[in-house]
Order: C-alpha cells, then structure tokens, then sequence
C-alpha cells in the first residue's frame, strides 16, 4: 500500500499549496473561515473536516467518507500521527493560547524585576 499526502488548499476557486501563499485579504477570510472549526484532538476530527480526494490502492475517493472503514482508519492515524495533538484549528484558540503566552511571559519578567530589585537594595545579601 502507497501512502502520499498532496495537500493543497482550494478557496473561493482557487487552488494554494498554503495560507502563506495567499494574498492578505483572501488569508484573513481562510481563517475566518476556518476559525469555525473545532480544536484537533485527532487525526479523525481533521479527516471529517478534509474536502479532498483521497487516493488508496489506486482507487479513488472523492472525500475521506467515502473510505472503507479500514482505510478510513489508516488515514485518521496517519494524519494524527503526523499532527501534534495540540494543534489548534480555529483562531479562536490560537488567541487563548497567544494570550496564555503573554501572561505568562509578564508573570516571569516580573518575578525577574522583583529578584533584581530585591538584590540591588540588599535583601538577599
């Protein structure tokens, strides 16, 4: 059995072979769009969103449903297993998780200042 992955994104009739491809305007509807989607959790959430032609044995399907169940399965972990299980989908959580950074990040360089501070008035020596 022959696995390949040809991905390219099709939007508004168009073909792309990524979002970095596209022009700015059509990139912010593509992720609007896209940002409906829900979080990967696995390779079989992705598979049920893929509008793409699937190519097994040399049969063609024209959408992951189409699949017999056993190559359906062989297509969910494959791409679970190519896909870290915490890639985000939807903007939405991209945000949460830019936002989650941030604080964190201010957290740290705080604790940093308060230990600089502290050390160059004495406290610790």
């Amino acid at each position: 059995m022959t696995v390949r992955f040809n991905t390219k994104i099709r939007f508004n009739g168009r073909e792309y072979a990524s979002a970095e491809e596209m022009p700015a305007s059509v990139r912010e509807a593509y992720t609007r769009a896209v940002g409906e989607t829900a979080v990967l959790r696995a390779g079989a959430r992705l598979a049920g969103k893929l509008n793409a032609k699937v190519i097994v044995n040399d049969k063609e399907f024209s959408s992951p449903g189409e699949l017999p169940v056993a190559e359906r399965r062989l297509l969910q972990d494959a791409l679970a297993a190519l896909l870290p299980n915490n890639l985000a989908l939807s903007a939405d959580e991209a945000r949460k998780t830019r936002r989650r950074k941030i604080v964190l990040t201010s957290i740290a360089v705080a604790l940093g200042a308060a230990v600089v501070y502290l050390w160059l008035h004495g406290f610790f020596g």
